[in-house]
């Protein structure tokens, strides 16, 4: 009886569980670096939290960070505030941005926006205050 036991159900589960380890990535393929990453020394830092005008922090709110230029933006990158409303840019070229939030508060859809130039090895903490 313990025989046809370990037989008919263990077999099948060393098995299953053998080919499972072996289908695992063993090497994963590193990731690329994005385009609009920094990796030198003198990468800036942008720290950015998000509230309303009384003071409210805001998660869930997406800020959209933008290449600042004379006739377009071009999007850099794009983050969610995390439960005490801050997103964190890290590695950022020294240049000026401009950044965007959108955010939706009871019902009600908020946005704002500011410019701010970011030198090199700069670690900016700043609030965005949504209207």
């Amino acid at each position: 009886m313990v025989r046809k036991f370990l037989i008919y159900f263990l077999s099948p589960l060393i098995f299953l569980t053998l080919f499972w380890v072996s289908c695992k990535k063993t090497n994963p393929e590193p990731t690329p670096i994005p385009e609009w990453e920094n990796t030198d020394p003198d990468s800036a830092t942008l720290n950015v939290i998000v509230q309303t005008q009384q003071g409210i922090f805001l998660f869930g709110a997406y800020v959209y960070l933008y290449l600042d230029s004379l006739n377009e933006r071009v999007l850099v990158r794009t983050a969610m505030t995390n439960g005490a409303g801050r997103v964190r840019f890290a590695r950022l070229y020294p240049r000026k941005f401009y950044t965007k939030s959108f955010a939706t508060y009871q019902g009600i859809s908020l946005n704002g926006s500011f410019t701010i130039q970011m030198p090199p090895y700069a670690t900016r903490d700043t609030i965005l205050i949504v209207y």
